[in-house]
Parts: C-alpha cells; structure tokens; sequence
C-alpha cells in the first residue's frame, strides 16, 4: 500500500493497523506464554480465554503511544474486545457481505429483498451495539485517562522497549538490551529538556487556535501554568476540550494545571474546561462566580463530582500568584456592578510580572464593563491588549484602547466566521492608533514571550 502511494504512511488509520498487527506478531507470542498449558478440559477453556485476552493486550500495547501521541487521552477498555470483535466479525459483517452478495445477486428474483433485509439486520445490530457503549460512557463505566502527548524521541523509546523487551525476557545478548537502555534514555530526554527550558526566566501568552471560541494559555517562569477559559462550540458531538484544548495543554508535558479560570459560563468559554477539570490534575478553579446551566452545567457538576476543585468566585483586588512575580490580578466585575448579561460580567485579568503590565484579558467584556472600569478608575495599561468579545463592534471602545496603550493587540475567532469578527469598525480603529492586531483566524495560534519584566516581547504564530 505505501509502495502503491507513498504518502498512505501519514494516513492514522494505517499506521493503527500496522502497528496493532505488529503487536500481535511481536508481544501476543510473549504475553501467551505466561498462561500455563496443562492438561484438562477446564485449563483448556481458561487457556483460549487469556489467548484472546492476550490478543487484546498485546494490539493495545502497540497502539498506546501512537494513540496518546493524537489523541492525549487512553481508554483502557480492552477487555470489552472479547465480546465485541466476535460479535462485529461474526454477526455483523458475515450479515453485511450476505446483504452485499445478495444485492450483487439482485437480478434472482425476490433476492434484492432477503438482502436488504440482511443488510438492515447488520445494522441494527451495530447501532444497538453502539448505543449501548455510549449508554456505558455516560454512566462512567468506561474509563478515560488524560496522558502526556510523547515527542518524537519518546515514540521511538517506547517503541524500542515495547519491541525489545520480550526478546531480552528469555534471551541473552548484549544488544538488545543496549537498545532497550537507548529507548529509556529517549523517553527521558524530552523531559530533561523540559525541565531546562522551564528555569529560564520567560513568561509565555498563548491564544490558541479554537476557532470562533477562545482560550489563553499563562506559563510562568517555573513551569506554572494557568488555563484562562477554554474554548467551545455549541455542537452536542464536538468536545473541544477533549478535541483541541486537552491534546494541546499535553503536547510533551503532564496534563497538569496549577490553575483553570472561567472568565463567564457561555459554551465558546466554557464549555472546553469540562473535560479539563474531569481529566487533568487542577490546582485551583476560579471564577466570576456564575455557573453554566443546561447540559453544560450538568457536565460541569460532574467534573466536580469526579474530584475537580471547587469554584472559588474572583473580583477586583483578587490575585492568583504564580511565582516568581508573576501573577493574575482581578479587575472586573465589582460586586455592586449591574451588568444585564453574562458577557459584561466576564472576569478581567491582567497579566503581571514584577509589577509591569503584562497582557489584558477581558474576556467578553462589552461597552458597560468597559465604562464601569474606566469610571472606577481601574488601572488598565498592558502592553498587549487580547480584543473582548473576539473584536465585536459591541465592544469597540476609543476609552478602552485609551486606557491600555497596547503595543499589540490579539484576537480569537473562527475563520471566515459568519459574525465577521473581528468587526471591521474596531480593525479601522486599532490601524487609526496605529497598534498592529494579529488573528488566530489568520495565523493559528498566537504566542508572546517575555524575557525579562518591563522589556518587550516576541510574538510567534503557528499557521494552520
């Protein structure tokens, strides 16, 4: 198949297959071996079903880190393989390629019929099958695990010791066992890297690409990282946490946050830290003190359930320190503040680092939150300026651009998003004061480092 189209290597479905197929013929020999063949009828039944459980096992392990590496999560669900591969190859395909040959057949008289009625069994069989795995995931039966996404040389260690362990097991020779060290020295060296880049004094703002959604990464010197919303969509299907937010915070790093912060409840916010607080290890979780309702608010309820922390409500004068003189300073709403919508009530925060302003996050902000800021006399000055409302024209403020002075401002929204955000107004405003914007739809994500407080900062962007 690569030989035939060499490009067939990048396709995930292949490289599943390849891989599962290899874990077979390397590990199932291996892991068969530790059920003991004695004899007896009883031993015989016990032996076929650790086979078929070996079987599983040893395509799972193969599969593993390719699978973490796309997906940042791991479902160790193996066992349901043992009910469910006999029934797809012997119910529901032998059913589908006797509706298929029948309708090949068509032509016989009456035939079309009996396979069209062999094809709608299949069916029904594969829809009450997967029916009833959505029905064991909602009520918690199936298990998901939130796993760092290994690099490159993390793959190739895992591989080396998923391979060469069982030959080492039995065998001698120098080798292989050199191998298999050269694998565990790869799955170590990313993370001693990691290490490294972490005690350099940098501080990192990264707007990631989710589309007509938003969410902000804040990495501090010590490797502190704090989730500011996010993202979402109003799709009952598409998780965006699980999707896009989760595999990104897990790109060669932990699924670990010292802090998530929900700046307001409305979904292309919120609804991507549901998955975020169920699955990853959070230190703290803040908010405006407003909850999502609806199936959102339900999701919600069960992270806390599950053990995420408790909400703790943020207004002006709070302070989320992240060490080394970098912290989250509150700065709206105020708690007499009569905002009419979700969206004025957005939590404001701005980004310090030993005293200078770093970056201000507004949330979804509109002109009322704006006015009551600047009317309380709110300290706004940052040096980059995330637009609010994803550069809505409900949120163009000449006050608020006043109040920042931005070097730079950024903005969040879905390309060729059917609101036309940013608002053509406000990009005609920024160009008038001369502050340059940068667009995720444009660039994909946007990331800004600071190298030392009261210095400038470089802004890099991973095009889609």
């Amino acid at each position: 198949m690569v030989l035939a189209q060499p490009l067939a290597v990048y396709d995930v479905g292949l490289q599943m297959s390849a891989l599962a197929v290899a874990g077979l013929a390397i590990l199932f020999p291996w892991l068969r071996g530790f059920w003991p063949r004695w004899p007896g009828l009883l031993n015989r039944a016990l032996s076929l079903i650790w086979d078929a459980l070996a079987m599983s096992l040893a395509a799972n392990l193969a599969l593993l880190p390719v699978v973490v590496s796309y997906f940042g999560v791991f479902q160790p669900n193996f066992l349901l393989n043992l009910p469910w591969v006999p029934v797809q190859g012997l119910v529901v395909q032998v059913l589908g390629m006797l509706g298929l040959v029948g309708l090949a057949l068509a032509p016989v008289p009456g035939l079309d019929h009996a396979a069209g009625l062999l094809i709608q069994a299949a069916a029904f069989v594969q829809e009450a099958m997967l029916s009833a795995l959505h029905l064991a995931a909602r009520a918690g039966w199936l298990p998901v695990w939130a796993l760092l996404r290994p690099l490159w040389p993390e793959l190739l260690g895992a591989g080396l010791v998923t391979a060469l362990t069982p030959y080492c097991w039995r065998r001698q020779g120098t080798a292989p066992v050199l191998l298999v060290l050269a694998g565990l020295l790869l799955l170590a060296v990313p993370q001693v890297q990691l290490l490294l880049a972490e005690s350099r004094p940098e501080v990192r703002l990264t707007l990631l690409d989710v589309g007509q959604s938003q969410a902000v990464l804040v990495s501090a010197p010590n490797g502190r990282r704090v989730l500011v919303d996010g993202g979402g969509t109003a799709s009952q299907t598409f998780d965006m946490g699980r999707s896009v937010v989760g595999p990104s915070l897990a790109w060669g790093r932990a699924p670990r946050l010292d802090a998530v912060v929900m700046s307001h409840p409305d979904a292309d916010h919120a609804q991507g830290l549901a998955h975020i607080l169920r699955r990853f290890h959070v230190g703290r979780f803040i908010t405006n003190g407003q909850w999502p309702t609806g199936p959102l608010g339900q999701a919600f309820d069960a992270a806390l359930a599950a053990g995420a922390p408790s909400p703790e409500t943020f207004g002006p004068g709070d302070r989320l320190d992240l060490g080394s003189g970098v912290w989250l300073e509150a700065l709206h709403p105020a708690e007499n503040f009569e905002g009419a919508t979700t969206n004025e009530r957005s939590l404001v925060l701005r980004l310090m680092w030993n005293g200078e302003p770093l970056a201000l996050l507004p949330g979804d902000v509109q002109r009322a939150g704006i006015e009551d800021m600047v009317d309380r006399g709110r300290d706004l000055r940052a040096q980059v300026l995330v637009l609010p409302h994803h550069g809505s024209k409900s949120s163009l403020s000449g006050m608020l651009y006043e109040a920042v002075g931005p070097a730079q401002a950024l903005v969040s929204c879905g390309y060729l998003n059917h609101f036309h955000f940013p608002n053509q107004a406000v990009v005609e405003e920024l160009a008038r004061r001369g502050i340059p914007l940068a667009s995720t739809a444009d660039m994909g994500a946007l990331e800004l480092v600071w190298s030392a407080p009261g210095q400038g900062f470089q802004l890099s962007a991973q095009r889609p």
